[in-house]
């Protein structure tokens, strides 16, 4: 929605300069921060509609076993 708003060519240099940074990260993360989801979900999984479960995936997708 922002890039329609703003037009394409404001986010040219984006896309390298995100390369760049996410470059920059270390690969592995061994801080508390890298698990905090791991037992926030308290929710029954199989009270999680599967939609939701889609959605939200790429970023918790790893800790909603069924």
């Amino acid at each position: 929605m922002t890039a329609h708003l703003l037009g394409e060519a404001s986010f040219a240099g984006v896309a390298p300069a995100l390369d760049a940074c996410l470059a920059a990260l270390p690969s592995e993360r061994t801080c508390e921060c890298a698990t905090a989801l791991k037992y926030a979900i308290i929710t029954r999984p199989d009270a999680i509609p599967a939609a939701v479960r889609q959605e939200l995936a790429p970023i918790v997708g790893k800790y909603m076993h069924s």
